[in-house]
């Protein structure tokens, strides 16, 4: 029945079908138990006789500390919302949206004018009682609230409460929130109505199983109008199985288990996986995000690295040197061998970087010469220091006479080995081994001028990652939100193209429920069923790979 744009007779289990991993519907995983699936089927032996409901009745009062005639069993939870908009004639009804959309869906099938009051992201959903009118004669309002996940507490509702007016409290998840802290089962307010249903903890949507915890009288008129047997003999057979101190321990273990498996499944949505990821999945070298769900990426921030091959910044850090490249500095202080040759008429200017010399060759003050014939040690001279010392029996090549090295102009921008200017303390680089062999395509070829370097040379590109090396950072997240306290077993996220992102998720395998199917949400909403790791973690890798 479409209102206002919304199907409220859409539920999680339309979203789900054969092949899907059911993440619409909030049913806990391997559910029912195998003690309860056996108490169902002793109670076919009875089949032949009608249901009486007089046991479970007791059963659930035990279990709650009330007595026998504040409890109605249903048939779940939907056939309170009808049973109420039965027996009860409000003039002005209000649901609290967005939430569950069986009760307005029933009020207005029975001819009610309801109107709505809408919680929204800007107060994480959480509800202000004076947003109520005070002329609201019948409230309903879900805690914690499908699909928001968000758990009211239990002084904000008792604020709802006025004389002549039915406040109407959807428990069905109350039971995933350890210690039901905020429950308003045995509260004494007048007019209050607490619906609660056994589907979700215990795996009982195909059985029905539910019930109404009111006031004696309250409890009389929703009586009134419903059928006789409504619950079958297996459903009432449970209904007591799942009453018992053993499965309201069963119960506690269970959403203590959803607060952890909650808490991971809304990290893996928030935080793309990297390394150190508690998920099974490790991001290389990633590309900047491409998909239409993902945020551009940002711009990269003053003195952040400098992409490969890109032009150098002044005062810029200078990438590193290729594997087995030659270290050209040499520590200070080094004693010059005695046999070191200086090229004769080697042309120089203080202070100036110029192309190496050759190996093991001492240079004047502050001056590099040009690298000599292969396997020479490619070794520029600080200022006043010389070069390590030279073997024994290691002879120094001449350099012809002839061979000026080119002066380099003033201000000419170097090499990424360029000495550092004399205002800027210059860190120690770590000695070259004598007789090192300078890369093949590095050597200058005998009498060769080595040209200067032209200015704004570019950086020398940075080596390619190794294969699966980690990129140092990861990816920037999707616009992943979630709001208030999720309390309940499922988690609501706001995403772009969510709609896409959804049909996108169901082509590889995984069921998720539309936000837009509640009123006060809109398309880039998505509903999350929480489910053990295992599943998970098999759906955040589908969810990044699609995200980018």
């Amino acid at each position: 029945m479409p209102v206002d744009g919304f199907d409220l007779d859409h539920h999680g289990d339309l979203e789900v079908g054969d092949g899907l991993v059911d993440l619409a519907v909030n049913v806990r995983t391997g559910t029912p138990p195998p003690w309860l699936l056996d108490e169902i089927t002793a109670s076919l032996t009875d089949l032949a006789a009608y249901p009486r409901a007089d046991a479970a009745t007791a059963a659930v009062a035990a279990r709650h500390n009330c007595d026998p005639d504040q409890i109605l069993l249903t048939a779940g939870a939907a056939e309170a919302f009808v049973l109420i908009a039965r027996a009860f004639r409000p003039r002005h009804p209000v649901v609290v949206h967005p939430q569950f959309t069986e009760p307005e869906s029933a009020l207005r099938s029975a001819g009610h004018l309801v109107d709505r009051v809408i919680l929204t992201p800007d107060n994480a959903f959480t509800l202000d009682p004076n947003d109520i009118p005070t002329d609201a004669d019948l409230v309903v309002i879900g805690n914690p609230t499908n699909p928001t996940s968000v758990l009211h507490p239990a002084d904000t509702l008792r604020e709802l409460a006025r004389p002549e007016r039915i406040l109407v409290v959807d428990e069905a998840f109350m039971d995933a929130v350890p210690g039901e802290p905020d429950s308003l089962i045995g509260a004494q307010i007048p007019g209050l109505v607490v619906i609660r249903s056994l589907t979700k903890t215990w795996g009982l949507a195909g059985l029905r199983v539910g019930y109404v915890v009111a006031a004696p009288p309250l409890i009389e008129q929703l009586a009134a109008v419903q059928p006789h047997w409504p619950l079958s003999t297996p459903a009432l057979a449970a209904a007591i199985a799942c009453s018992t101190p053993q499965a309201t321990a069963e119960a506690l273990q269970a959403a203590q288990a959803f607060e952890a498996q909650r808490t991971h499944l809304l990290t893996g949505l928030t935080t793309p996986p990297y390394a150190g990821s508690s998920t099974p999945i490790l991001y290389a070298d990633s590309p900047a995000p491409t998909s239409p769900y993902a945020e551009p990426p940002a711009p990269t921030p003053a003195n952040a690295p400098t992409p490969a091959n890109a032009p150098t910044p002044a005062n810029a850090p200078t990438p590193a040197n290729p594997t087995n490249a030659v270290t050209p500095a040499t520590p200070a202080n080094a004693v010059t061998p005695a046999n070191a040759v200086t090229p004769a008429n080697a042309a120089t200017r203080a202070n100036v970087s110029t192309p190496a010399d050759p190996a093991n060759a001492a240079t004047g003050a502050n001056v590099s010469t040009p690298a000599d014939p292969a396997n020479a040690a490619n070794l520029a001279t600080p200022a006043n220091a010389a070069t390590p010392p030279t073997p024994a029996n290691a002879a120094t090549p001449a350099t012809p006479a002839n061979a000026a090295t080119p002066a380099i102009p003033a201000n000419a921008a170097t090499r990424a080995t360029r000495a550092t200017p004399a205002t800027r303390a210059t860190p120690a680089t770590p000695a070259t081994p004598a007789n090192a062999a300078t890369p093949a395509n590095a050597a200058t070829p005998a009498n060769a001028a080595t040209p200067a370097p032209p200015a704004n040379a570019a950086t020398p590109a940075t080596p390619a990652h190794p294969a699966n090396a980690v990129d140092a950072t990861p990816p920037p997240p999707p616009r992943v939100r979630s709001y208030g306290v999720p309390r309940a077993p499922f988690v609501l996220v706001q995403v772009d193209g969510a709609d896409q992102l959804r049909e996108d998720l169901r082509r590889r395998g995984f069921a998720v429920r539309r936000g837009d199917t509640f009123p006060g949400l809109g398309p880039d909403w998505l509903r999350i069923a929480v489910r053990p790791e295992p599943v998970t973690d098999a759906f955040l890798k589908v969810w990044w790979d699609l995200l980018g």
